[in-house]
């Protein structure tokens, strides 16, 4: 509640809490998305049930198509290759890939600030400028995470 409210954001203002996967600091419960339509996509990996949120949402008369995007890191310390806790790790990812890159946004967020740039596009908002209104971002986003993924999975493969 603190950091929402440091941001500005009244409580009482917040419709829909949505969370991307099951992890303690992430959210914990979807509230309102069916009545908004929001759409659920199955993007597995971070986790087995990782999921990313699209809906529509409109400001000042435009509408804005919105992704609220799961996990696609790697934690420290997760093998791709051969782990006995998610057998099909090496496999989630890339159907989750294939997922995000159908999806295009203009505006999308995650559950770390970090990884769309959060506190940098705060700062740049202005009443003419809306930083988040980004439709590249998210495809980039997706591209820089896939590299990742396949960087470390060439690693992990017996030589």
């Amino acid at each position: 509640r603190a950091n929402i409210e440091t941001l500005g954001v009244h409580l009482s203002d917040i419709k829909i809490l949505l969370t991307g996967h099951a992890h303690f600091d992430q959210g914990r419960r979807h509230r309102d998305a069916g009545r908004r339509h929001a759409h659920r996509h199955l993007t597995p990996g971070h986790t087995q049930g990782c999921t990313t949120w699209t809906m529509e949402a409109a400001e000042h008369g435009t509408t804005y198509q919105m992704a609220f995007t799961g996990s696609v890191t790697i934690n420290e310390g997760v093998h791709l290759v051969g782990t006995t806790r998610v057998p099909a790790i090496a496999e989630h990812y890339p159907q989750a890939f294939r997922v995000l890159h159908g999806i295009k946004a203009d505006v999308f967020v995650a559950q770390h600030g970090g990884v769309f740039g959060l506190e940098e596009k705060a700062k740049r908002v202005s009443s003419t400028v809306n930083p988040f209104v980004d439709p590249a971002g998210h495809q980039r986003f997706v591209s820089i995470a896939e590299q990742a993924y396949r960087k470390q999975l060439a690693a992990e493969q017996p030589r």
